[in-house]
This record gives structure tokens, sequence and C-alpha cells, in this order.
């Protein structure tokens, strides 16, 4: 399991910056804003709400299992684009090599793989041609 302390590292990383930080960024975002304000307009309302200890006791729990439940999505998409990312650069590093590779072995003549031929050019041993028969 990925450790959670990456993103408050990389969130503080970004905070601290003195350029194109994240209190620049979401002064500037109306968005964020308008959400902001909202959710000071429901906090008062939740604040003068007559609820009990155990009420709000209930509510804070679900309040958390979301965040957690949030917290977990996060982690599972985080990894599986950085997996995907991953995959791709392979697949694309696999693809440069396998066209040189056989840029290689159509202008030798070979049928072997590009790392034998290195292999035996460097340690000068003599081959032939490949052959189908």
């Amino acid at each position: 399991m990925m450790d959670m302390d990456i993103f408050q590292l990389l969130y503080n990383h970004l905070e601290e910056r003195h350029y194109n930080n994240i209190c620049q960024n979401a002064k500037q975002d109306a968005n964020y804003l308008k959400a902001t304000v909202l959710e000071n307009e429901l906090n008062a309302e939740y604040e003068k709400l007559n609820l009990s200890d155990e009420q709000r006791n209930v509510i804070m729990q679900l309040i958390d299992a979301i965040h957690a439940q949030e917290a977990a999505y996060t982690v599972v998409a985080f990894r599986m684009g950085m997996q995907c990312c991953f995959s791709l650069l392979m697949q694309l590093a696999n693809l440069q090599l396998h066209k040189k590779s056989a840029v290689f072995q159509n202008f030798l003549g070979l049928g072997i793989p590009l790392i034998l031929c290195f292999y035996l050019v460097i340690k000068g041993i003599f081959f032939p041609p490949y052959t189908p028969w």
C-alpha cells in the first residue's frame, strides 16, 4: 500500500512555492471561492442546529467515513494512473527498441535479436547471415 505521507509532502511543496502555489491558485479560482462560501454557510447552519452529542458524533463518524472513502479512491486512482503511465512508457520504449532492432536486423540480414548481435560483434565472433530453410 502506498504511504499517504507522499500526498502531504506534495501538498507542502506546492503550498510553499513562491510562485504558482496553492494559495494563489485558490484565491483566483471562482468555483473554489463559491464552494468555500457555501461550505461556511452550511457549517453555520449545522452549528445552529439543536443536536445532542450522540447525533453530532454520528454525523462526524459519517463525515470521517466519507473522507476515508475519498482518500482510498484517490490512492487507487493515483496508482492506476501511475501504472498506466508506466505501462505506456514501457510499451513506447519496447516499440522504439523493436524498430531499431528491426532496422539493424534487416540491414545485417540476421534473424537473431539485437542484443545477441551486439554481443557477437563485441566479442569478435564471426557468424554467417541468417538463411531461412
